[in-house]
């Protein structure tokens, strides 16, 4: 039995361990080259103020200013002390209060804004608190539109488009109404944010 034991090639030794080990390099090599190729690939399209960023189109609202809409926000809602936080090409705002948590999300040098969202946290009308998003500034929003739309909809769930900016209304669990507008890509452009963050 021993005799055999010393005749078994070891794994190294046989042709099928080789070919796992070159596939496992090609599946490694060209995936750290997809991922070099999509980091070098950033292109910044003025005409329509949009940003290809690897794979992910984002639209910024353009005449927006997240500085300004912060406290804009921190007036209507008393919430004090909203300072943006810088992650990847973005900057963040948030804070809440036991009536209102806001939220923003913007480029970090242009400062225009691609996300923001209200949830009121009780059972108070937040119907003047919303209206403050009239007050972003979007150079292509048609305030009249809006505030139609938010007068009908505010305590429903509904959606909206005004120009690039895509309005929800919605209800927590507690059925507490939430405003959230993003703009088209901003899902994708937030998680990756959040990637290269980690990664940096």
């Amino acid at each position: 039995m021993s005799n055999i034991e010393n005749n078994k090639k070891p794994i190294y030794k046989k042709w099928w361990f080789w070919v796992i080990i070159g596939i496992i390099v090609i599946i490694g090599f060209s995936s750290s080259n997809t991922n070099q190729t999509n980091t070098n690939n950033n292109v910044v399209n003025n005409t329509n103020n949009q940003i290809v960023q690897g794979t992910t189109k984002i639209i910024f609202l353009e005449g927006t200013n997240s500085d300004d809409f912060a406290s804009i926000l921190e007036s209507v809602t008393e919430i004090s002390g909203t300072n943006g936080v810088v992650m990847g090409d973005s900057i963040t705002y948030a804070k809440s209060n036991e009536k209102y948590s806001i939220s923003i999300d913007a480029d970090k040098d242009k400062k225009e804004i691609y996300y923001a969202r209200i949830i009121c946290l009780t059972k108070e009308d937040p119907t003047n608190v919303f209206m403050a998003f009239n007050r972003m500034n979007y150079k292509t929003e048609n305030d009249a539109e809006l505030t139609n739309w938010l007068t009908e909809n505010i305590g429903k769930e509904a959606t909206t488009k005004i120009g690039d900016a895509n309005f929800t209304l919605s209800l927590s669990t507690s059925n507490n109404p939430i405003l959230e507008m993003k703009t088209d890509g901003s899902d994708d452009y937030m998680q990756e944010q959040i990637d290269k963050a980690m990664n940096d």
